[in-house]
């Protein structure tokens, strides 16, 4: 070392130490001298002599304003090292810097469409969900019709049916009084029993006129009868058909609300996807 006789010391990093490591009688071994210079004490070979020796008896305490902070050893300068690592990485951001904004861009892009449709198809679900209630609204109101028009055939049907059994009796009691009228002619003899017979034919013509009569509105209110039981079904097939149709609209909005519930489901994951891409670039 530098301390002692005959030591050949260090010229720079490239050198190495010169003489065995054992032949030094003062504490500067080679390692420290080492420490020394790469911690930017370039001085002459007395102030590498003094380093070793800065609490030994007889000698001063050298005396730095500035310390390493690694190895507490002072330093001559306070000039710092280009950090070469942090302007590559600096270099490299900036060549990238470009790329990041367009994908940065084309997230936003991307974010902002899947909200767009998003905001259409629940839109368009709840344009649906309208139409289908009103849908099921109309329906139920054709159907209490439907129900009424039931109900009012079946009751001009037991009418029909009642003025028919009327007309029938009335038939009846025709023929029974033509039938009485002739087994009274069939009994009364001679010129007597003709004008009883005219008088009773009279008598019959009268009574077959009345009941004629009774039996022509009888038929007239069971055709009356026959014609509103086949305006009612006439009104019952119509409302069926509009039911029906009805019916089919309803299936064919609900078909619509799925498919619009599917797309928002899609676009939901699509937008779920892009947002962990992002996340993970």
């Amino acid at each position: 070392c530098f301390s002692c006789p005959g030591g050949v010391g260090m010229q720079g990093p490239s050198h190495g130490f010169h003489g065995p490591a054992n032949q030094c009688r003062c504490a500067a071994d080679p390692h420290f001298l080492l420490l020394l210079y790469h911690a930017g004490h370039h001085g002459g070979p007395g102030e590498y002599g003094r380093w070793p020796r800065v609490r030994a008896p007889g000698h001063h305490r050298v005396v730095s304003p500035v310390r390493s902070p690694k190895t507490g050893l002072a330093l001559r300068s306070l000039a710092l090292a280009p950090n070469l690592a942090l302007r590559h990485a600096i270099e490299e951001y900036m060549k990238l810097r470009p790329y990041l904004e367009r994908r940065a861009l084309d997230q936003r892009s991307l974010e902002h469409a899947a909200q767009q449709l998003e905001e259409e198809l629940l839109q368009k679900q709840s344009v649906h969900q309208r139409q289908f209630y009103w849908a099921e609204n109309v329906i139920s109101v054709l159907r209490g019709r439907l129900c009424e028009a039931e109900a009012r055939a079946q009751e001009l049907a037991g009418e029909r049916a009642h003025l028919q059994a009327r007309l029938e009796e009335a038939q009846a009691d025709d023929e029974a009084k033509r039938c009485a009228l002739e087994a009274l002619r069939m009994e009364q003899p001679g010129h007597q029993g003709a004008l009883q017979a005219d008088a009773d034919s009279a008598a019959s013509s009268t009574g077959a006129c009345g009941s004629g009569c009774v039996a022509a509105a009888a038929v007239e209110r069971a055709a009356a009868a026959e014609r509103h039981a086949e305006a009612a079904s006439q009104q019952r097939d119509t409302l069926k058909q509009m039911v029906d149709h009805m019916i089919e609209e309803a299936a064919q909005l609900w078909a619509d609300l799925q498919e619009a519930e599917a797309k928002a489901r899609d676009a939901d994951a699509r937008a779920a996807s892009a947002q962990q891409a992002a996340q993970a670039a």
